[in-house]
């Protein structure tokens, strides 16, 4: 059975920007036919899913998500922790999943990303060179495609002044010093190439040379348009298809380093950044506001998920060594968005904190397929 989305954003509110774009559609299923369900471990998704619920009823964001925030309610009012067999019955009791089908197919690509932990300093000093920056306070939002007249197509972000608004500058214009004058950068890394990859992953941990840390997280971005650095080097016949992973992007970027500067101001999308105090216990903050946790939070195209949905995610990993894949089935909380995360079918899963969680993530990019579940109220009221 295919329903249109529309009946989901009445009962739902704000499911998404736009979630009932053209040619997206929900086929309605049930837990048994999710390959996989039976074996996952619930009680962790759980726990990662009241997280979410008792941010958004904590900030008062209950307007226009009526089933939503029913299901929340009833997560938290009962115990913190469920024995896996509870939580089961819980997301069963209260949900119903429905196959995303989007330009005809149930087929997406997922990814992965990770909270790299990089070597740097709060001030500039020899071996010190790559600076992280903070926001600008002149620095808004503008919805995709409405920006002034003159401005580039699909700008998201500007500067205000008292002259109105302008163009954020681009990567290379930042890097060649256009934002010198309203901001000073808040630590400097010793690899200009790690400082590329933490706007890629949009947070993480520097090691500083006395030995103690600093957490960054997501403060803005200057809205010019995401653009691979990945599809560049295989477009230009850098690197092959079957050779293309985060790992051996880095290495040719390392290599070449006058190439690579050219190549990676292509990527006009520039990644602003804050330091945080957060429990080492906890992952970084996603776009929700929430702590993100390894293997269970994803990242989603904001234009059609909603920030605290469960998802079922189908898809594979790569095994030991990175050479074969394994089946990877399990229940997702959307928490994160990213500016290369684009599709209702299309998700980055969160691996974690440091190397280990690098090394996997770095290799993900496998098709798949994603279920939304949508509380119960909304298939009784639609």
């Amino acid at each position: 059975m295919l329903i249109g989305l529309m009946a989901a954003v009445i009962m739902l509110g704000n499911v998404g920007e736009a979630m009932a774009a053209k040619g997206y559609r929900l086929k309605k299923s049930k837990f048994s036919s999710l390959a996989g369900w039976d074996a996952d471990n619930h009680a962790e998704a759980f726990a990662v899913f009241r997280r979410s619920c008792a941010h958004k009823l904590s900030n008062g964001r209950s307007r226009g998500a009526h089933g939503l925030n029913g299901v929340c309610r009833l997560a938290l009012s009962g115990p913190a922790a469920l024995p896996r067999p509870l939580a089961k019955r819980f997301f069963e009791r209260h949900f119903t999943p429905y196959l995303i089908i989007a330009r005809g197919t149930s087929k997406g690509l997922f990814t992965g990303y990770f909270e790299p932990e990089y070597k740097g300093a709060r001030k500039k000093g020899p071996g010190y060179a790559a600076p992280v920056l903070p926001a600008p306070e002149n620095l808004v939002a503008l919805p995709a495609g409405k920006g002034p007249r003159g401005f580039p197509s699909g700008l998201t972000a500007a500067l205000q002044s008292d002259k109105g608004l302008k163009p954020v500058p681009t990567r290379g214009q930042i890097e060649n010093g256009a934002l010198k004058k309203l901001i000073q950068p808040i630590a400097w890394l010793a690899d200009p190439v790690d400082a590329f990859f933490l706007h890629i992953q949009g947070s993480g941990r520097i090691r500083l040379p006395d030995g103690g840390t600093m957490r960054l997280a997501f403060a803005g971005r200057n809205g010019h348009p995401y653009s691979s650095i990945g599809l560049k080097l295989l477009k230009d016949g850098i690197l092959k298809k079957n050779q293309l992973s985060m790992q051996s992007v880095q290495a040719w970027l390392r290599g070449n380093p006058k190439r690579a500067r050219k190549i990676l101001q292509g990527n006009k999308s520039y990644i602003f950044f804050r330091e945080i105090e957060l429990d080492d216990e906890l992952g970084p903050i996603g776009a929700d506001g929430v702590p993100l946790t390894a293997g269970r939070s994803l990242a989603v195209d904001r234009r059609y998920h909603r920030y605290g949905l469960p998802l079922w995610l189908d898809t594979r990993i790569p095994g030991e060594g990175g050479r074969k894949t394994r089946k990877y089935r399990r229940l997702m909380i959307a928490q994160d968005t990213g500016a290369a995360i684009r599709g209702a079918v299309r998700g980055d899963i969160f691996f974690g904190t440091g190397d280990a969680a690098g090394e996997v993530a770095g290799r993900v990019k496998e098709v798949g397929r994603l279920y939304m579940l949508l509380p119960k109220t909304v298939n009784r009221k639609r």
